[in-house]
């Protein structure tokens, strides 16, 4: 099997919240993984350096799925070279059961004998520790969203990816 295979594999497992199915295409002794982190309260119960191996991959996992609901994940690019496999992917997500952002990801998968021992992701949080850091307040307009604070737009303020939206 291919790394490239391996990854499908465990993606697809991983959809299905087959968490044991996951676990095992990780290196048992030697997964890493760097991420986003975030010093903003809430973000960081899920933006934030968790430990070593797979009890870290575990608390990670369980903090994803407390604190995040994804409604749609679009994996836009996928490629293979040497030891590695690239993702770009494409994520609405409801966090905190409070704000709905679309947010892109990049992730790096580095594989030794067939196994994931490093994972490095990669995505801009900024919209989320500012809305969970301030009172910001987004609204859509012409199709971009726009931060809005005390009635006053912020020029420059909002983005076409990573979109965040107060929920309802």
């Amino acid at each position: 099997m291919t790394n490239i295979e391996t990854f499908q594999a465990m993606f697809a497992a991983w959809g299905k919240k087959d968490i044991e199915k996951v676990v095992s295409f990780l290196d048992q002794k030697n997964l890493t993984y760097n991420g986003p982190y975030s010093d903003v309260t809430p973000l960081n119960k899920l933006f934030k350096k968790f430990p070593d191996g797979i009890d870290g991959w575990r608390q990670w996992n369980e903090a994803a799925t407390l604190y995040r609901k994804p409604f749609n994940m679009e994996l836009v690019h996928l490629s293979e070279s040497s030891d590695k496999v690239y993702t770009h992917s494409l994520m609405d997500v409801l966090y905190f059961d409070s704000v709905r952002c679309e947010m892109e990801f990049v992730n790096v998968f580095t594989f030794k004998n067939g196994k994931v021992t490093h994972i490095q992701t990669t995505g801009d949080i900024t919209p989320l520790e500012k809305l969970f850091s301030t009172s910001f307040q987004l609204v859509e307009s012409n199709r971009c969203f726009h931060v809005r604070r005390s009635g006053k737009e912020i020029p420059g303020a909002g983005r076409p990816r990573s979109n965040c939206l107060v929920a309802p």
